[in-house]
């Protein structure tokens, strides 16, 4: 983390609860609820959950409107997980509001943000239980923010994007009345849209995007820990890469929903936009096409080794 003079007043604001300055953490049950938004994630849904689980208190897990198997899975596992998951359907909530109502539902002191394609590492030294232990560690009397890192995985289970190879999208967060979602607007360009989601974009024109972020009070305490105790997998079918990178543009604009009232729809017109094809599967073909040309292989030696949970899923490919 960079050291800068704001760094430096929110550190000394992060003692006011301590100290009686602002109202102390409300008196919560100490432990983790792991908040799960979901939708569509029928791949790696029942790994993520089941990788996690013996790390949290809690799983609440929201979903958005799935239409593939994951609502079946989603069920199967609550009655496993009873009653530690609890399992909500929220179809017409946006973004922001399904994380607001998602982090709502949490009971213990910590918010963990939980993806459904994140898998934990669930043995060695960067153990999903590890992560918990440092966690609530930290004192009770203050608020904190930890941005978490994750190892990202892009197309299969041994590639990786150049320069994307590490995540600090998650975070654990002390949970207070003032913690909120709010949605973000951030115009990109030149470097800032170099990534394998912009692949399909053209890096000199300008883009504007919203997206979601986490409203912190300045009691809190910012952190960042290096260590990657988790995956972030990257791998689904064509089709839902490509609708998935459309998505980051069409989810949180309103003027593109309004011309476009489905995802699938405007996913189609970028695809004749931009490769002159009309249909879903061949623009996904193309898209995955020029993410595989980017593609490095995963390195053991640097990142160590996949999570238990996904040895079952390494030895079918390899098959």
């Amino acid at each position: 983390m960079v050291r800068t003079r704001g760094w430096a007043l929110r550190r000394l604001l992060s003692y006011a609860p301590a100290l009686g300055m602002v109202p102390r953490p409300a008196a919560r049950r100490q432990g983790i609820t792991a908040v799960v938004r979901v939708k569509n994630e029928e791949e790696w849904i029942e790994a993520s959950l089941l990788s996690v689980s013996d790390a949290v208190d809690e799983l609440v897990v929201v979903d958005n409107g799935s239409t593939d198997r994951t609502p079946d899975v989603l069920a199967r596992l609550a009655r496993t997980l009873a009653p530690k998951m609890r399992l909500f359907t929220r179809p017409d909530l946006d973004h922001v509001a399904l994380s607001n109502f998602a982090l709502a539902q949490a009971t213990y002191r910590w918010a963990l943000k939980w993806d459904g394609d994140f898998v934990a590492r669930t043995t060695g030294p960067c153990a999903i239980t590890r992560l918990r232990q440092r966690i609530l560690a930290l004192p009770a009397s203050r608020y904190f923010h930890v941005h978490l890192t994750c190892i990202e995985l892009v197309g299969d289970l041994w590639h990786q994007f150049p320069g994307c190879e590490l995540r600090r999208d998650p975070f654990a967060c002390a949970l207070s009345p003032a913690l909120r979602f709010v949605r973000v607007v951030r115009v990109l360009s030149g470097p800032a849209l170099h990534g394998w989601p912009s692949i399909a974009r053209d890096p000199r024109v300008p883009i504007t995007i919203r997206f979601e972020d986490v409203k912190l009070p300045l009691y809190y305490d910012v952190r960042e820990w290096d260590e990657p105790y988790f995956f972030h997998l990257q791998i689904k079918g064509p089709v839902r890469m490509y609708l998935r990178d459309c998505w980051a543009d069409w989810a949180e604009n309103p003027a593109l929903q309004a011309r476009f009232p489905r995802l699938e729809v405007y996913g189609l017109h970028r695809a004749r936009q931009a490769w002159g094809v009309g249909t879903l599967p061949e623009a996904a073909e193309l898209f995955m096409a020029r993410v595989r040309d980017h593609l490095v292989p995963y390195s053991v030696e640097r990142y160590g080794e996949h999570p238990e949970i996904l040895k079952p899923y390494l030895a079918s490919a390899a098959e």
